[in-house]
């Protein structure tokens, strides 16, 4: 099975080096030479940022470098899900397998195996990229990342989404659905089951390390999942979507 993951908007440094290029590198340079000609003020509408950080990222893109020399992937992005990975106490076994197995979807690199080279960067599929020839960062990618993803994947293979809706939808219309099963983690309070985003994320994190910990590469072995409350609910799930329910009382 292979996983895929959202990234996170911030970043750290990391003392694991880079072992590979981003593999859809040739349309990250085409799409870096686009955002290099974007002046302060589309900037700032673009990514909903204040102008210092307008500012920040367009040093960024005219800096940017696409060589072996930057960041590996799973281990600079830093957030609330990546905080929960704890990739600081990963093995060379553990990095092995999250090479092999996990691939952190973007809208700025396509898709990142984990020991890519990347540097940093602020560009996701919720900013208002609009081109005259693409409508938006969906319409840029079109079918590139899901078809990478395909041949990266064995036949008889499946997709553990453990990424965002926001990711997912970059490559959910060109994949047989019966592919991809989606983990979704809810939180019983008063008497609904819910999604939280918070909450989601830190599950997340949390199940990405029990599959790397693990070396997981059944499906069903990812039932067994119970940490922080959060249990496998039979009734609730179906083939294709494994839901993990918290209660409170638990």
């Amino acid at each position: 099975m292979k996983i895929i993951i959202s990234p996170a908007k911030g970043f750290k440094s990391s003392a694991i080096k880079p072992k590979t290029i981003p593999l859809l590198i040739n349309k990250t340079q085409n799409l870096n030479n686009i955002m290099n000609k974007i002046e302060i003020e589309n900037m700032m509408k673009i990514l909903k940022v204040k102008e210092d950080i307008a500012k920040l990222n367009i040093e960024r893109f005219k800096k940017m470098k696409f060589d072996i020399n930057g960041n590996s992937a799973l281990f600079s992005y830093d957030g609330l899900q990546y905080k929960n990975i704890d990739t600081d106490n990963f093995s060379e076994e553990d990095i092995k397998y999250s090479q092999d197995n996990i691939y952190i979807m973007s809208g700025y690199y396509g898709i990142l195996k984990s020991l890519d080279s990347i540097y940093p960067h602020r560009l996701d599929y919720m900013t208002k990229f609009k081109t005259k020839e693409y409508k938006n960062l969906y319409d840029y990618w079109g079918d590139t990342i899901a078809n990478k993803l395909i041949e990266l994947t064995d036949d008889n293979e499946k997709i553990i989404n453990l990424s965002s809706n926001e990711f997912l939808k970059s490559i959910e219309k060109f994949i047989s659905k019966d592919k991809i099963i989606n983990i979704v983690f809810k939180v019983e309070k008063n008497g609904k089951l819910l999604v939280h985003s918070t909450a989601s994320k830190q599950a997340r994190g949390k199940m990405i390390n029990y599959i790397v910990k693990k070396k997981i590469s059944d499906p069903e072995q990812i039932k067994s999942f119970n940490i922080d409350g959060y249990k496998f609910d039979n009734n609730e799930s179906d083939n294709n979507n494994f839901i993990f329910i918290k209660y409170n009382n638990k």
